[in-house]
């Protein structure tokens, strides 16, 4: 029997996107045959068939309040770093997947170095793609700290998208390393039925509001400040819309964000509806127009994903992997991020064109459901681990 491929993940049991991919990652490799233990500080109540669990219980820092990030990663590190030397004494262990970069570098290059067990480096962004005051000074100080070694020292490098493989060849990842595999999407997992097949966005009454969509953390990187400014520009032409804000944030963020719609005068236009579970995100997005992502960095945004799933037209910033879902604008509109009014336009545009939002929704919709699935992803993660130097893969799975 192959030996096990274990997956590192801090908070499997949270609601977050990295955890969503490390859980569908495991997935789909136990579905090929692969064994899986999923490693993590928490879990959901139940796991795919096939996957195991080791529970990791590193020591917390609540009482440090913001100053907790960098101890409670670093403890999260070295806990995963002991389990792994167990498995590893136990002769149980032949690759190891991470999806953070201290973990890969600390955990990870101890593996590579004293057992010569290759590790696999899931790039889901990089600290220097992010604009400054985006994460914790101290936390980015440790992820500047761990990603060039994380990089350079990996067996396999996956990218989510191009642009996060350029980052992460311009931070020490060696070419012959990389592979794109981007993420997928479960229509389930949004709430929409599992054989969804069709493109149907909201009509738009000529004499209604245009229905805006944003979903997502309320933070600076995300650029609702951006929207927030567009939408004072779409009033200024006359146009009517309105603008749902789905997610949550700080509370300096939410309150920088009500401080600066309330100086423009849109309390009536934008509604902050705070975050809600994934399973319940459909019906927002069927209602909507139009999803809206200002992000000014974003290696491979889940939502725009799950919005060309649910046949929603995307407006968003040609940057990080936007670009490359959208199909260089064939399935959205791209806008340069931080340009207000270049979005004003497109929202405009797109108001007065139902036939080329549904065109665009027709075309993200065949996309989504042919190019980002989870069982491309795991076909191609599957490969990639089976070409790895000292792999024993299982055999493949029957056709």
């Amino acid at each position: 029997m192959p030996g096990t491929v274990a997956i590192v993940c801090a908070g499997i049991g949270g609601t977050g996107s990295v955890a969503n991919v490390a859980v569908n990652h495991a997935d789909q490799l136990a579905r090929r045959g692969w064994p899986v233990v999923l490693i993590s500080d928490s879990f959901p109540d139940a796991l795919p068939a096939g996957v195991e669990r080791e529970q990791l219980r590193p020591p917390r820092f609540t009482a440090l309040r913001r100053f907790a990030h960098l101890p409670d990663a670093l403890a999260f590190s070295f806990s995963a770093l002991a389990l792994l030397r167990r498995l590893r004494r136990q002769a149980k262990l032949q690759a190891v997947i991470f999806h953070s970069h201290p973990d890969a570098a600390l955990a990870g290059g101890w593996l590579q170095w004293s057992a010569q067990i290759p590790f696999v480096m899931v790039a889901h962004g990089v600290i220097f793609d992010r604009p400054p005051g985006t994460y914790d000074p101290l936390l980015s100080w440790l992820y500047r700290l761990t990603t060039a070694p994380a990089f350079r020292q990996a067996a396999l490098v996956v990218a989510l998208s191009p642009a996060m493989a350029e980052l992460a060849c311009r931070h020490g990842a060696r070419r012959q390393a990389l592979r794109l595999i981007p993420n997928g999407v479960d229509p389930c997992e949004i709430g929409l039925p599992q054989h969804h097949a069709t493109a149907k966005a909201a009509l738009l009454d000529p004499h209604g509001s245009l229905r805006l969509l944003f979903v997502g953390t309320l933070s600076p990187v995300k650029g609702v400040d951006v929207l927030v400014e567009a939408c004072a520009r779409l009033r200024r032409q006359a146009q009517s819309y309105e603008l749902s804000l789905l997610g949550s944030g700080t509370d300096l963020q939410v309150e920088q964000l009500r401080r600066k719609v309330e100086d423009l005068g849109l309390q009536a236009q934008v509604r902050f509806l705070g975050p809600r579970p994934r399973s319940r995100l459909a019906p927002f997005l069927r209602s909507a127009h139009v999803l809206v992502v200002p992000s000014r960095s974003d290696p491979l945004p889940t939502v725009v994903l799950e919005a060309m799933l649910a046949g929603v037209p995307v407006i968003g910033s040609a940057v990080g992997g936007i670009p490359f879902l959208l199909d260089g604008g064939s399935c959205g509109a791209l806008v340069p991020p931080e340009d207000s009014e270049s979005l004003a336009q497109a929202l405009a545009d797109l108001a007065r064109s139902p036939a080329r939002r549904a065109a665009l929704a027709a075309a993200a919709l065949n996309r989504a459901s042919t190019r980002f699935t989870w069982e491309r992803c795991g076909a191609d993660l599957d490969a990639a681990l089976r070409g790895l130097p000292g792999i024993d893969p299982p055999d493949p799975p029957c056709p």
